[in-house]
C-alpha cells in the first residue's frame, strides 16, 4: 500500500508551485499514517499480528521521516506558504489538529506528530495558536474521554513550554490521568536544545515516581535526560541521590557513573550489596581498583568465594579456587601472608564436610 501510494499520489501536481507541493506531501504523508493505523486496529487481533505490527512500524517510521524532510523545507518558507496560501495553510493546521483524536497504542505516535508539527509550522501564524489554543482548552474538559484529555493537557503543556511558561505547564500536567515518560521526551528534548538545565531538572524532579514504574527502555532514556542536565550542574550529589532511589532499575547507571568519577569504595560497597562476584565485573575495571587500592577488592573476593561455596555443586567450587588464586595474589601483593594462611585455614575448615570442595582445593594445591 506504501509503494503504491508514492508510486500514483506522489505523481500528483508536478505542475504546482514548489510551496504548494510541499502542502500536498504534507497531507499525502498524513493520509499514509491514517491509512496505517486503522489498518492496525482493524488486524491487530489477526493471527498475522506481529507480522502486522511490524510492517507498520515500517511505514510509520517512513513517514516520520518524510514529514521531518517535508516540515524543514516548509518551515524554511513557512511565512510565504502562510500569506501565500492561506486557507489551504488553515486547512492543513485543522488537519493536523484532527490528529490529536486518534487514539490506541500503534505504530504512528500521534501526541508526538501533532506537537512536532504545531512546533514547527503553525505555532508562528498570526491567530493560529490562540484558537488552537481554545480548541485544547476544550478539549481538556468537556470530551468525557481520558485519553483524549491528557492528549489536550500535553498538547496544551506544550504550547506553553514554547511561549517560555514553563511552571504553567508543569502545573497542567498535575490534571493528567496517566503520566507516562514517552509523552514528555519532546518536551525534555526542548529544553535540553535550549540548553535550559534548570527547567530540565524540574521537570525531571516531577518525573521520578513515573521512573519507578516505566518500562525499561523508558526508564533507560530518562535517565540520559538526567545524565545530560548533570553535566551542566556544580555536583552530582542530587543524580547520586536519584541513582540510590531508583536502586536496583539505575545499577547499570550508579555502577558505570560511580566508576567514572573514581569512587571505588563506594562502587565496591554497590557490588557487595548488589551480590555481584568479582568473576562477572570487566577485568579491566578490577585491575584499574587493584592499581589504586588492592585492600578495597578484598570483601569482593571474600564475599565472591562464600557465595560461590554456598551454592554446593561442582562448578560453583571450581570458581570459588579461582576466585580465592586472585585473593591469594592480593594479600601478597599487600604484604600480609600471614592473613592469608589465616584465612585459608579458617576457610577449609569451615567447609570440611564439603567433599567436592575439598577436592577442589586439594586440585589447587591450597591443602596442606
Amino acid at each position: 500500500f506504501h509503494e503504491t501510494v508514492l508510486q500514483t499520489l506522489d505523481k500528483e501536481g508536478t505542475e504546482w508551485p514548489p510551496a504548494l507541493r510541499l502542502i500536498y506531501f504534507l497531507h499525502l504523508t498524513l493520509f499514509i499514517c491514517k491509512k496505517v493505523h486503522d489498518f492496525y486496529h482493524e488486524n491487530k487481533s489477526s493471527y498475522l499480528s506481529v507480522y502486522i505490527m511490524s510492517g507498520c512500524k515500517a511505514v510509520a517510521e517512513s513517514c516520520r521521516e518524510r514529514l521531518e524532510r517535508t516540515t524543514e523545507q516548509l518551515r524554511e518558507i513557512v511565512r510565504e506558504v502562510a500569506n501565500q496560501y492561506p486557507v489551504h495553510w488553515e486547512e492543513t493546521a485543522e488537519l493536523v489538529g484532527e490528529t490529536l483524536l486518534l487514539h490506541g497504542e500503534g505504530p504512528v505516535h500521534w501526541l508526538d506528530l501533532y506537537r512536532y508539527l504545531w512546533g514547527s509550522l503553525f505555532w508562528n501564524t498570526p491567530g493560529f495558536s490562540e484558537d488552537e489554543s481554545k480548541r485544547l482548552e476544550q478539549l481538556a474538559q468537556s470530551t468525557g474521554s481520558k485519553w483524549q484529555e491528557d492528549g489536550a493537557l500535553l498538547a496544551l503543556a506544550y504550547f506553553l513550554v514554547l511561549e517560555g511558561r514553563f511552571k504553567e505547564a508543569l502545573k497542567r500536567m498535575e490534571r493528567l490521568n496517566v503520566k507516562r515518560l514517552t509523552d514528555f521526551y519532546l518536551i525534555l528534548d526542548h529544553f535540553v536544545l535550549e540548553r535550559d538545565w534548570e527547567t530540565l531538572l524540574d521537570w525531571l524532579r516531577w518525573l521520578l515516581p513515573v521512573m519507578e514504574k516505566a518500562k525499561q527502555d523508558e526508564f533507560n532514556k530518562a535517565c540520559s535526560f538526567w545524565v545530560e542536565a548533570m553535566k551542566h550542574q556544580p555536583d552530582d550529589e542530587e543524580w547520586i541521590r536519584v541513582m540510590l532511589s531508583l536502586l536496583p532499575r539505575s545499577y547499570p547507571y550508579y555502577t558505570d557513573y560511580l566508576f567514572a568519577t573514581r569512587r571505588y569504595r563506594q562502587w565496591i560497597d554497590l557490588q557487595l550489596s548488589a551480590g555481584v562476584s568479582p568473576d562477572q565485573l570487566y577485568p579491566t575495571e578490577l585491575r584499574v581498583i587493584e592499581a589504586h587500592d588492592p585492600a578495597l577488592l578484598l570483601p569482593l573476593y571474600h564475599q565472591g568465594i562464600e557465595r560461590a561455596i554456598q551454592l554446593k555443586t561442582r562448578e560453583a567450587y571450581k570458581s570459588a579456587i579461582k576466585l580465592l588464586n586472585k585473593l591469594h595474589d592480593l594479600y601478597h601483593k599487600m604484604g600480609q601472608p600471614q592473613v592469608w594462611d589465616t584465612y585459608l585455614t579458617k576457610l577449609a575448615a569451615k567447609y570440611a564436610r564439603l567433599r567436592a570442595f575439598q577436592e577442589e582445593l586439594d586440585k589447587g594445591k591450597w591443602t596442606s
